[in-house]
């Protein structure tokens, strides 16, 4: 890798040479840096198209990024059943509600929530939650 040249999509070509001696300087530098190679791997593993288009991605606060592996299970899911719209009463609806239901109960548990004090209401998007609460 020390002497490729990367080019990312729509980007200059970066001269790569160097870059292993530069990398074993740098941790020589900050030895805590190689706590991170588990970061490093993660995003290898579950998010190799960053890489692949040549993007960094910081705006987590408006919606974070999905795994590779959360969308391989989503895709096996919709690929096993049909799914209706919920609160109708067709097999492919009720297994929707019921889907909806547990993850309902799931997020109740993760704040260890009681679902006697509180309710769980899917928005479309952060936006789509704060004007439900304000339209309230």
């Amino acid at each position: 890798m020390a002497t490729e040249i990367i080019r990312a999509r729509n980007t200059k070509a970066i001269d790569m040479s160097g870059y292993e001696d530069a990398l074993a300087a740098f941790i020589e530098r900050y030895p805590g840096y190689s706590a991170t190679r588990e970061i490093d791997r993660l995003r290898a593993a579950e998010y190799p198209r960053l890489d692949e288009t040549g993007h960094v991605y910081l705006d987590y606060t408006g919606g974070g990024l999905y795994a590779r592996s959360q969308v391989e299970e989503h895709l096996a899911l919709l690929q096993r059943h049909v799914f209706g719209n919920p609160h109708s009463n067709h097999p492919a609806s009720v297994l929707a509600t019921q889907l909806i239901e547990e993850t309902r109960a799931s997020v109740l548990r993760h704040f260890h929530a009681s679902p006697d004090e509180y309710a769980v209401v899917f928005t479309l998007n952060a936006t789509g939650a704060l004007k439900l609460v304000a339209e309230a």
